[in-house]
């Protein structure tokens, strides 16, 4: 590197003095490729106990930033599992085919994450978050967190249920009952 060439802390200083004082938009533009999870991944080290929100244009955008940042984070020394990926619906509101269930299931495991509605993953305080999603996702519409968080269900091993009574809330929260679960979202009751 030529001593004019700025390093990657010289480029990045304004944009985190500015974040540190809650002061103006600092931007970063023109960044190219994988350089943008290893930049945000540079401030996040920086400015460890603040939350993000980082929208991009489109849900593939969010994802390939989102490995990214897996990438940085794990090669920096920094826990990937503070970060969590919010993928936009793969189908319309209206459509008859329903989505993907594991799309479902990822959704939900974001926002049980972020309701606090379940532990922090390992090694990572709760107040810690790197939320990746797009805009398409943004802008769907989700229910109140209060009613997400109570029809949250925690069962643990060892726990003691009423058996009809945990069904009939299974069946409430859209799991569907059979002889074999097979996909998540559904449930098997076995035994007397």
């Amino acid at each position: 590197m030529s001593p004019t060439t700025p390093s990657w802390d010289q480029l990045l200083r304004p944009i985190l003095n500015a974040l540190r004082s809650r002061q103006g938009r600092p931007g970063l533009t023109g960044l190219h490729g994988s350089t943008t999870g290893f930049s945000l991944t540079l401030l996040a080290r920086e400015l460890a106990d603040t939350s993000w929100l980082i929208v991009t244009a489109t849900d593939e955008a969010a994802e390939r930033l989102y490995e990214d940042l897996r990438f940085f984070h794990a090669m920096l020394g920094l826990s990937p599992e503070a970060l969590a990926l919010f993928p936009e619906w793969e189908t319309l509101p209206y459509e008859s085919t329903p989505p993907h269930v594991e799309l479902i299931a990822r959704r939900m495991r974001t926002l049980h994450r972020l309701v606090g509605a379940g532990p922090p993953p390992p090694q990572m305080e709760r107040s810690r978050t790197t939320l990746v999603t797009s805009v398409p996702a943004l802008v769907q519409r989700l229910l109140p967190a209060s009613v997400f968080s109570e029809a949250c269900l925690r069962i643990r091993p060892g726990d003691t249920l009423e058996r009809e009574t945990l069904a009939s809330r299974l069946l409430r929260l859209g799991y569907r009952r059979g002889s074999v679960v097979e996909i998540p979202g559904e449930f098997s009751i076995r035994g007397g």
